[in-house]
């Protein structure tokens, strides 16, 4: 998975700067990761993009606000941040993902993105490292990301 993110106050680009072997320096790089067991690649984008930055769609903010207006337990002293973060992290987890849908031409996943998700666009899937048994990369665009886990 690699996500392009375009935050929605700033207008700014999102990248990390890393260093690799093979690569002398260091480089810029998309948010990105692995595709977990079962998972759909629409829904690998979305939890790398709230782990690696905290970020995610308005429309998932909307969904993290309407259910942390539900009463929640009062938080001890001292805790208060590690308890939001973990409300903010829940609630994110409760969203329902995707049916991972699959291509039956090759037995791949399908990158599609939830109609609901209007901030989201599939870029496409593309082969990576094919002559050496490499998998395929799934990438999206995440315009207007605004923060969904405080800092």
């Amino acid at each position: 998975i690699n996500v392009i993110v375009l935050t929605a106050e700033t207008k700014n680009f999102v990248f990390f700067r890393q260093s690799k072997y093979a690569i002398p320096g260091s480089t810029l790089a998309p948010v990105g990761g692995f595709v977990e067991l079962n998972e759909a690649p629409f829904d690998a984008a979305k939890r790398e993009v709230k782990e690696e930055l905290g970020l995610g769609s308005q429309r998932t903010y909307q969904r993290i606000q309407n259910d942390i207006q539900q009463p929640q337990p009062q938080p001890q002293e001292g805790d208060d941040n590690k308890l939001l973060f973990k409300l903010y992290s829940d609630t994110f987890d409760k969203i329902p993902k995707m049916a991972r849908a699959m291509d039956p031409t090759y037995g791949l996943a399908k990158g599609t993105v939830s109609d609901d998700e209007p901030d989201w666009i599939f870029l496409g899937r593309y082969r990576t490292a094919a002559n050496r048994g490499g998998g395929f990369l799934y990438s999206y665009l995440l315009k207007d990301a605004v923060p969904i886990l405080p800092n």
